[in-house]
């Protein structure tokens, strides 16, 4: 899941010098022995990827929008309106970083859930306790888990008992008591409580690594608008294509196919939709929520009930005191100063509200 910083992007290279050449053309800030040959070298430039992934296209038997592109590219070469060629590179190279974009935000979403793997683990060996690496741990090993450290692996309670936050993995924000015998899974916080468990399931065959590889998955999936939008695409390519040779046979005009096939080319259509779901998976994944798949996006437009099942996802999940009820010769003020006081140094969450309440 690292990543390495890339210091120099031709992408944005590009993007920067396109954007310039047609600023200092419209604005004649060049004379034309050295402006023209600009915009010729990095048309040509600029459109050698794009033909190369028009002919990628071709090779798996597909018509993408590089094929429409490439078309226009080369129109506008031949007539030599190099500033056209330049500004459909621009836009193509835009595209281009704009899609790596959205990919990379969700990678680093992606990447967020795995911080709450913890990098160290307490091991029990025979009678000595050590501390060593997650990447260390095998199945059947000994984890010693206090309060305040996240589960490193999914295990089983050997002795001991504690409160678990499991909102990471579940959404339910409230802690669930944990005792000899109870199931932990990785990632998961010890709200209180301090528990010996054996590992069942470590490495990337957690609960946690399975949900980041479920989400790098479903980025992959194409739900059934992707395809129609695709199969717009191809139908869109080819009724421009047609109309566009049409047109020539009448007027033999090449300026006037120029512009229909520069007005014709709008790469959106064919990286709109993706990056649409793409972005939405990544922000979801961000915010704790886990979505298996583009096609689970476009189902939302069929739903009519939702039911929720978990605590914290209307509410906060937060316990607090809602009402005392004091006997014998006790008032509510004794009860309140009693309990916070006996809940004073506790870190369960039913003590923090009656503290909270205490101090208001």
């Amino acid at each position: 899941m690292s990543r390495k910083v890339k210091f120099f992007d031709p992408d944005i290279f590009l993007f920067v010098i396109l954007s310039l050449l047609l600023i200092s053309h419209f604005l004649n800030f060049l004379p034309e022995s050295f402006d023209i040959p600009l915009l010729v070298s990095f048309s040509l430039l600029g459109t050698l990827p794009v033909v190369l992934s028009a002919l990628r296209s071709f090779k798996d038997r597909k018509i993408s929008i590089s094929l429409l592109a490439s078309i226009a590219l080369i129109a506008s070469i031949l007539a030599k309106e190099w500033s056209s060629a330049v500004f459909i590179n621009l836009m193509l190279t835009s595209a281009r970083i704009f899609d790596r974009y959205t990919r990379n935000q969700a990678r680093r979403a992606i990447e967020s859930l795995l911080k709450l793997q913890p990098e160290k683990v307490r091991v029990k060996r025979g009678e000595d306790i050590v501390e060593e690496s997650v990447e260390k741990l095998e199945v059947g090993d000994l984890i010693i888990i206090e309060t305040g450290q996240r589960v490193p692996a999914d295990c089983r309670i050997e002795d001991g008992q504690a409160s678990v936050d499991q909102s990471a993995l579940t959404g339910e924000s409230a802690p669930i008591s944990k005792q000899k015998g109870d199931k932990l899974f990785s990632s998961t916080l010890l709200v209180s409580g301090s528990v010996i468990a054996k590992a069942e399931k470590v490495g990337k065959d957690t609960t946690l690594n399975k949900i980041v590889e479920l989400v790098e998955q479903s980025q992959q999936f194409k739900a059934g608008i992707h395809t129609l939008a695709d199969t717009f695409t191809t139908r869109y390519i080819i009724i421009t294509l047609i109309g566009s040779i049409i047109i020539y046979l009448f007027s033999k005009d090449l300026i006037l196919i120029l512009s229909v096939l520069l007005v014709a080319c709008a790469d959106d259509i064919a990286v709109a939709i993706p990056m649409a779901f793409l972005a939405a998976i990544g922000v979801a994944a961000k915010r704790g929520v886990i979505i298996k798949g583009a096609s689970f996006l476009e189902g939302i437009t069929k739903v009519k009930v939702l039911v929720l099942d978990k605590t914290g996802t209307l509410t906060k999940g937060e316990l607090k005191v809602e009402q005392i009820v004091a006997f014998e010769n006790y008032t509510e003020e004794d009860v309140v100063q009693y309990a916070a006081i006996g809940e004073f140094f506790s870190m369960h969450p039913a003590a923090k509200a009656i503290n909270v309440y205490a101090k208001k």
